[in-house]
């Protein structure tokens, strides 16, 4: 028959691709893995998932998580849960924060205790790896690199609106620069 496998190690890309064999065979793969590479800036590439509670996206590198911040800065998602799978390095390339004034970030990210390093925003008005949220859960998440908000900057999210937010085993490695600037989050905005 043929057989699909798929080799992840932390650390490494993984490796997928099928195997044939009969039933009277048997059969050696020789594997080699190579350094995991970091975000090259550009690429965008579907996580699996269906960014439902039951179907979480299933992140697990810089273009998937690129991809959920097109689409949450696109409107073309409300509330989204998503969750990491792997370290994701984003590789000091520029990056656009998830989440917008009026497509703010809703829903449930879960960093999974893993990392997003090598982030990088520079001169945005809502700064870090989420720009603006509003009604959201994020937890077990670290992010590391360098943000720096013309406004409000957080390692973690730049503002949250007024619905409950709430960050639950988060850690920040990043520096953090901006007007309202903060290691987790940069501002809370609410109307009275």
């Amino acid at each position: 028959g043929v057989y699909t496998y798929q080799v992840k190690a932390k650390g490494y890309a993984k490796i997928t691709d099928t195997l044939k064999i009969d039933k009277d065979s048997a059969a050696t793969v020789k594997i080699t893995l190579a350094e995991s590479k970091a975000w090259d800036g550009a690429t965008k590439t579907p996580p699996s998932g269906d960014g439902t509670k039951d179907s979480p996206y299933q992140i697990e590198d810089g273009e998937m998580l690129a991809w959920l911040a097109d689409k949450v800065n696109g409107a073309s998602a409300t509330t989204v849960y998503a969750k990491l799978t792997e370290d994701i390095d984003l590789g000091d390339n520029p990056w656009t924060p998830i989440g917008m004034d009026s497509h703010e970030f809703m829903g449930t990210f879960d960093g999974n205790g893993y990392t997003v390093s090598g982030i990088h925003v520079n001169d945005v008005q809502n700064a870090g790896l989420f720009g603006v949220i509003k009604g959201v859960e994020i937890k077990n998440l670290t992010v590391s690199g360098k943000i720096n908000g013309t406004e409000n900057a957080g390692g973690i999210a730049g503002q949250a609106k007024t619905s409950p937010c709430v960050f639950t085993n988060c850690g920040n490695e990043a520096s953090v620069e901006g007007e309202s600037a903060g290691g987790i989050l940069g501002k809370i905005h609410s109307w009275n």
